[in-house]
């Protein structure tokens, strides 16, 4: 621990992190001021046009994630589906036109596949409303049993 004392006026703890002290430091990172106590009930995301009611920093869920993670509340850095495409739409034009991917080899282990896998090497990839990936590019996807399906999304593929 640190000799320092917490940076906020008039405080006189010692330091945890950025110069504050635990109890400044924890208003610091829920709220984005070491002074501030609370956030005002019913209060709305601090991004123009948002709407959405405020959860910390004075943002909604989904832009303080993006302030945690890069900074900015406004950055984006998928492609979200254009109109008309859709994790659903690209799955049922799989199945038209080559059946369901219970009627193929497993691609990995050739065993029964149950599930038509997006290979994640589309360079123009989507992204559904829940953050998963996908192609419209039906060339993209391979039939695989759920185990290698499974191992493949989280662990065979580098993102």
């Amino acid at each position: 621990m640190s000799n320092s004392t917490c940076a906020t006026e008039e405080c006189g703890k010692p330091t945890v992190a950025r110069g504050y002290c635990r109890t400044h430091y924890m208003r610091w990172s829920r709220h984005g001021d070491p002074v501030v106590v609370k956030v005002v009930r019913g209060a709305i995301c601090d991004v123009d046009n948002c709407g959405r009611p405020a959860k910390g920093r004075g943002f909604c869920d989904q832009h303080y994630k993006r302030v945690m993670r890069h900074g900015d509340p406004t950055v984006r850095l998928r492609n979200y589906v254009p109109e008309g495409q859709s994790y659903k739409s690209i799955h049922r034009l799989l199945k038209s036109l080559h059946g369901p991917a219970r009627l193929h080899a497993c691609a990995k282990c050739g065993e029964d596949a149950s599930d038509w896998a997006y290979d994640h090497a589309d360079p123009s990839e989507y992204y559904d409303d829940r953050g998963c990936p996908f192609s419209s590019d039906p060339e993209r996807y391979m039939p695989l049993c759920r185990q290698c399906h499974c191992i493949f999304d989280q662990i065979g593929v580098k993102r």
